[in-house]
């Protein structure tokens, strides 16, 4: 068995955690970028959680399929489009049609982005 080498580990993780944004277009709504969730995002819903509730929200499946539409949506650098501690913001997410939000769902499960008719926020 080789001897484990931190420095290829460390630098394999900080590779790992660069956001890999994917060019989407949410019919009806326009073009955007998802990332996959982080395990940092992780943690960020779950505190929107836990802030939604003191606030007295009744956090609901529906709810919390918004809270990671709103980690995953985002800008060509990878900035969030929509706030996780706005309800409206929330709401939005989660009134959107299925169809509009499929495929930027879809798109974050997926090892390799799949070409995209929008430019590569990658370079």
């Amino acid at each position: 068995m080789a001897a484990f080498d931190r420095d290829a580990f460390l630098a394999a993780a900080r590779a790992a955690a660069q956001p890999r944004l994917i060019g989407v277009t949410l019919p009806g709504v326009g073009s955007c970028w998802v990332r996959p969730l982080t395990a940092g995002d992780w943690v960020d819903a779950q505190t929107a959680v836990n802030k939604l509730q003191a606030d007295g929200v009744d956090v609901t499946p529906r709810v919390r399929m918004a809270i990671g539409l709103a980690q995953n949506l985002c800008d060509d650098r990878g900035a969030a489009l929509f706030d996780l501690a706005s309800l409206e913001d929330l709401s939005t997410l989660a009134g959107l049609p299925m169809d509009a939000v499929a495929e930027a769902i879809g798109r974050t499960r997926e090892e390799k982005p799949a070409p995209v008719e929008t430019a590569d926020p990658n370079g």
